[in-house]
């Protein structure tokens, strides 16, 4: 995927208009999570629980164990799954995996293909796009900047930059 295929996908995530919770396409359930109370539904693609305030959608899979709260959009065909999170204003979309115990948050992007892994955090307002891997125990989070076939790995932190 190259530079402007990214940068084309991006500004057509951004453009989306993704649903809020009371406008449909959340499928049949506003039931409060069991475990979590009132304002938030089970996913149903995977049964994971979504906070009413965040943005998924129907096509994205949230794992029975996982997490999307917060202000986080996640669209087409996103896989959040283990016991991943994905909160505060965080927007992840294509056909990224996000999953183990990973944590995307604050105004982080992941899109493309990206994978983020294991006890991997991507957040601030750091980026990961098309095949780049976040994984381990890494961090990414300041301005900074993963793409194309980017492995951040191990206790690697980024904080600044375009890492390619």
């Amino acid at each position: 995927m190259s530079k402007a295929d990214i940068e084309r996908l991006t500004d057509q995530l951004l453009e989306q208009d993704l649903p809020t919770p009371d406008q449909g396409d959340w499928g049949p359930s506003h039931d409060p999570h069991p475990t979590l109370g009132e304002g938030w539904h089970v996913h149903p693609n995977g049964g994971g629980a979504v906070q009413n305030t965040a943005s998924v959608r129907a096509t994205v899979y949230v794992g029975p164990d996982a997490r999307v709260y917060g202000n986080a959009q996640v669209s087409l065909t996103a896989r959040v799954f283990q016991f991943a999170r994905v909160y505060d204003n965080a927007r992840v979309g294509g056909d990224v995996r996000i999953y183990g115990s990973a944590r995307v948050f604050g105004n982080a992007q992941i899109y493309g293909n990206a994978r983020v892994y294991d006890n991997a955090r991507v957040y601030d307002d750091a980026q990961a796009w098309g095949e780049a891997q976040v994984y381990g125990r890494a961090k990414i989070y300041g301005d900074a900047l993963v793409y194309g076939d980017a492995l951040v790995c191990d206790d690697e932190i980024l904080t600044t930059g375009i890492h390619e």
